[in-house]
């Protein structure tokens, strides 16, 4: 069955921002979980070496705090960024997440015990796929040190080049499945149509969906 995407990401409504400069966000204050990161998680290319148990191995008793005082937000930020890690997230959204089915494969939740709030939140890591499953004849790049729109012939020609990040995303038919598709060197995350309608359904605070303009997603 074809799937209609939808890129997701914490919500900039100035409705919900109210006067605050920034969305809600959750920092990270565990030492070992940053010490971790840097050591297993510092660039696209070991994130995804280490892909198949970089998370099982994330230290335990991890604790944070809220950029401001508002434990009403579902979807949050979790800073400082790390790669495969999209969102802090509430117990509702890990309800929605159990209730639509999506394949434990796709997500791991990482409980954080933040201050001053009851929970339980988690943090939110995704399956990133790598490069290497594009459809080269088809997918296109650009970016930083690249003139205009380039393509290549296999993934290791690919990984030859800094930098640079997919802009039509080629993947074979049986990712078409998948609720959760993060690409190695694309910075959108998309959710399923089934997902972005549990997500409205529930009222789940502090997302936002959009038709990522930039970049297509298409399977063959």
């Amino acid at each position: 069955m074809n799937k209609e995407y939808y890129s997701v990401g914490v919500s900039w409504d100035k409705k919900l921002l109210r006067n605050r400069p920034v969305p809600q966000e959750v920092k990270i204050l565990t030492k070992e979980f940053d010490e971790y990161m840097r050591e297993y998680n510092s660039d696209t290319f070991m994130h995804i070496k280490n892909l198949h148990w970089l998370y099982d191995r994330i230290p335990s008793g991890l604790e944070g705090k809220l950029r401001y005082k508002d434990s009403t937000w579902d979807y949050m930020h979790a800073v400082y960024f790390r790669f495969g890690m999209i969102a802090a997230v509430s117990e509702r959204v890990k309800k929605v997440l159990e209730e639509t089915d999506v394949s434990k494969d796709e997500y791991v939740l990482k409980p954080i015990t933040i201050q001053g709030c009851e929970g339980p939140y988690y943090l939110m890591f995704i399956s990133t796929i790598s490069d290497s499953e594009l459809i080269y004849s088809h997918s296109t790049f650009d970016g930083y040190g690249v003139e205009g729109i380039v393509q290549f012939s296999s993934y290791e020609e690919r990984i030859k080049v800094d930098d640079i990040g997919v802009r039509n995303i080629y993947l074979p038919d049986s990712y078409r499945s998948r609720d959760i598709i993060k690409l190695q060197s694309s910075p959108v995350v998309y959710f399923s149509k089934k997902l972005f309608d549990a997500f409205e359904m529930n009222k789940i605070k502090g997302y936002e969906f959009t038709h990522w303009t930039g970049l297509t997603l298409n399977f063959l």
